[in-house]
């Protein structure tokens, strides 16, 4: 089974490290958080450079991903992809974070 998910915002959310936080939507309206990229590189990596990946997650997102769905459950969908196993977690209309994008930290929602 294939999907195709278009980036709808990026954005950056407060945590120990702020960390990009990248969304996605399908045909249906519904909203998807990219999570990580696992690549076939990712085992030649230092633990910087992963942290680096995970922090800056917009850096290889593309505006639209297209790949076979490789793994579905309740919480997440594994995308296999061009670059790589894009790991998306699904529902993401209900995360709520700490946006330090505009104005100082503020509470909200995506």
């Amino acid at each position: 089974m294939n999907i195709t998910l278009t980036k709808t915002s990026v954005r950056e959310a407060m945590s120990l490290i702020p960390t990009d936080m990248v969304f996605y939507k399908d045909k249906d309206d519904k909203l998807y958080r990219l999570r990580y990229l696992k690549s076939a590189f990712e085992d030649y990596l230092s633990e910087l450079d992963r942290l680096r990946i995970l922090v800056c997650i917009s850096k290889y997102a593309p505006d639209i991903l297209e790949g076979e769905i490789v793994q579905d459950n309740c919480n997440e969908v594994h995308v296999k992809a061009e670059r790589g196993t894009y790991i998306l977690q699904k529902n993401a209309e209900k995360i709520k974070f700490w946006d330090i994008t505009e104005h100082g930290v503020k509470h909200a929602t995506s």
